[in-house]
């Protein structure tokens, strides 16, 4: 009696009406490591601004970018005092959340040299 009502218990959770979607963590698309091309040196004082992300103009921590948002394209811009605005395009890849579950993002690990202005 007892395992007929437990088997009858774990049926009618199993159903599939509507459920509650957790909330997701914004998900890291890219990291991307900001360095000048003549000394190869991080840089500090480096925003980006992105299209196709939650990140939209965003300043740099000791020439560290995150760039947030889940799978799909990219296109950063690097803007820093004393440098020529530099331009990235790339693609994140991922997966959509099971029913009532939050999807995976594939994080890309990137870099850029940016090049001293004349």
């Amino acid at each position: 009696m007892r395992i007929a009502a437990l088997a009858l218990l774990a049926m009618s959770c199993a159903t599939d009406g509507p459920c509650v979607s957790p909330p997701c963590p914004l998900s890291v698309a890219a990291t991307i490591t900001v360095t000048s091309s003549v000394s190869s040196a991080m840089l500090s004082g480096v925003t980006i601004h992105v299209q196709g992300s939650a990140t939209e103009d965003e300043p740099c921590t000791d020439g560290v970018c995150y760039v947030l948002g889940g799978a799909g394209t990219y296109q950063v811009e690097f803007l820093a005092p004393g440098f020529t605005t530099a331009y990235l395009m790339f693609t994140v890849t991922g997966s959509p959340g099971q029913k009532c579950g939050c999807g995976t993002t594939n994080t890309q690990q990137l870099a850029v040299a940016l090049v001293p202005s004349p």
